[in-house]
C-alpha cells in the first residue's frame, strides 16, 4: 500500500499526506531515487536518478499524439531536400530552439498542418530538433547544467554541475555529438571578395576522443 493509500484510510490524526519537498530529500517518499528534475523548455524535462553507485540522466520531450505524428511526417517530407544548416555548438542549438523557424518555414508549416496551439508547439519542437538542431541531443543541449560529455563507452555519459558521471540512453556515437559537446568561444566575420563569411571559434568538451580541443 502506498503512502497515499495509507493517508486516505488511516485515522483522522494520521490522514494528512506529507507536504511536497525537494525530490533529493531522503524523506521524499514520492521520488526516493530522484536527485534533480528541471524543465529545460516547455514540455522538456530532465531528471537525474541515483542508481546503485552511479547516476542516470533521462529527458522527457513533448509527447506526440497520432495527429501530431502525421503532421510531423508531412513536415519532415516537405523539408527533406531543403538546405538547412545546423548549429555548430550547444549555444547555437539553444538559440535555434528559442528563435524557432524562420517566417518562410513557418508559413510552409502553416500550410502543412492544422493543429491546436498545444499540438503546434509539440510538433514544432520535434521538427526543430530533427531538422535544424542536434536531433536526439537537442534536449541535452538545452541543459546548461551539463558541463562535459564522455563518449569513451558504448553509451553517452554526461557530467553535470552536481552529478557525475550520469549515464544516458544515447549511443556514444550519436549524431551531432561533437556539436553538442562544443562551447562557443567567439564569433566574427571575414571578407572574401564581396562575401562576408561567418566564423565560429569553439572549444570541445568531449572526453574519450582524440579531437583537438579548440577549432
Amino acid at each position: 500500500m502506498s503512502p497515499l493509500d495509507t493517508a486516505t484510510t488511516s485515522s483522522p490524526a494520521t490522514s494528512i499526506v506529507p507536504p511536497p519537498i525537494p525530490p533529493d530529500d531522503p524523506e521524499a517518499w514520492y521520488a526516493p531515487d530522484v536527485r534533480d528534475q528541471r524543465e529545460l523548455h516547455p514540455g522538456v524535462v530532465a531528471t537525474i536518478r541515483e542508481k546503485d553507485d552511479d547516476f542516470h540522466y533521462d529527458v522527457r520531450t513533448p509527447v506526440l499524439g497520432a495527429r501530431d505524428e502525421r503532421a510531423l511526417v508531412r513536415i519532415r517530407e516537405h523539408f527533406a531536400t531543403a538546405n538547412l544548416r545546423r548549429p555548430l555548438t550547444r549555444e547555437g542549438a539553444v538559440e535555434c530552439v528559442e528563435r524557432g523557424f524562420d517566417p518562410k518555414y513557418r508559413r510552409a508549416i502553416d500550410r502543412l498542418t492544422d493543429l491546436s496551439p498545444d499540438g503546434r508547439r509539440r510538433v514544432e519542437y520535434h521538427a526543430l530538433a530533427e531538422l535544424l538542431c542536434l536531433g536526439k541531443l537537442t534536449p541535452l543541449a538545452l541543459d546548461d547544467h551539463i558541463e562535459v560529455a564522455d563518449a569513451a563507452g558504448d553509451r553517452l555519459v554526461v557530467h553535470t554541475e552536481n552529478y557525475a558521471p550520469a549515464d544516458t540512453e544515447l549511443s556514444a556515437d550519436a549524431d551531432y555529438l561533437a556539436r553538442f559537446a562544443s562551447e562557443r568561444v567567439e564569433t566574427h566575420t571575414v571578407t572574401f571578395g564581396s562575401f562576408r563569411i561567418p566564423v565560429v571559434i569553439y572549444r570541445e568538451h568531449l572526453l574519450g576522443t582524440d579531437s583537438f580541443a579548440t577549432k
